[in-house]
């Protein structure tokens, strides 16, 4: 199963989404603004944020001074900006859908922008929605081919054939199944008169070795 993503990692996403909204000069604007106003709060000078990001001082100076980060946000951006927290503690309460999200949101925002601002986050659901699936998937056809019938068991045991490619695939793979059938063909050709080693008690500590609680048990009789 996977989970919901938490509400931090709804608003990341959402966040994300909204600041790559616009055309390519208005998106790399505010990617500018951004990393500069980020850079400043890590404590770098204006001329050494513009040697960083590769532009003029003048020009850095001039976007972060005195400047929120509203004046480079489209009317779309500052309306879904506003919404940020709760849809993203919708979301990690488990409503993903962009129908659902919009009637939860009622006339607040558009199912439009809601689409467009929760599409990545989607868009990882999905994909994990879909690894979830073929993992599942996968145990559950590696199981299916692994599934032997008791009648397809019982048969190779009394009479030490089968038609079933299926067991002689566990016969290879698996040690502990190899050593149990081993056991339960020694007890047949013992008891079919079909070995030299008819000594019951050999056989005996054979199968309690095993540790399979079937055959101790018909073992300690």
């Amino acid at each position: 199963k996977y989970e919901y993503p938490d509400r931090d990692t709804a608003s990341s996403l959402i966040l994300q989404d909204i600041f790559n909204m616009g055309d390519v000069r208005h998106r790399e604007k505010l990617k500018i603004y951004r990393e500069s106003l980020n850079l400043k709060m890590q404590g770098m000078t204006i001329e050494q944020t513009a040697a960083h990001l590769g532009k003029k001082s003048r020009y850095i100076y001039k976007l972060i001074h005195n400047r929120r980060i509203g004046a480079y946000l489209n009317e779309q951006q500052k309306t879904a900006l506003k919404y940020v927290s709760e849809l993203a503690t919708i979301i990690s309460a488990g409503c993903i859908t962009r129908n659902i999200l919009a009637q939860k949101m009622g006339s607040k925002i558009s199912g439009a922008l809601i689409g467009r601002i929760t599409s990545s986050l989607r868009k990882m659901y999905q994909q994990k929605r879909k690894e979830v699936k073929e993992h599942n998937e996968s145990i559950e056809n590696g199981s299916k081919t692994q599934r032997v019938s008791q009648n397809q068991i019982r048969k190779y045991i009394l009479k030490g054939e089968s038609d079933n490619p299926k067991l002689a695939e566990l016969y290879k793979s698996s040690p502990q199944i190899k050593e149990l059938l081993s056991v339960c063909q020694d007890f047949r050709d013992m008891i079919n008169g079909n070995t030299y080693d008819k000594d019951i008690r050999k056989w005996i500590e054979k199968a309690k070795a095993t540790r399979n609680m079937a055959l101790t048990n018909f073992a300690y009789g």
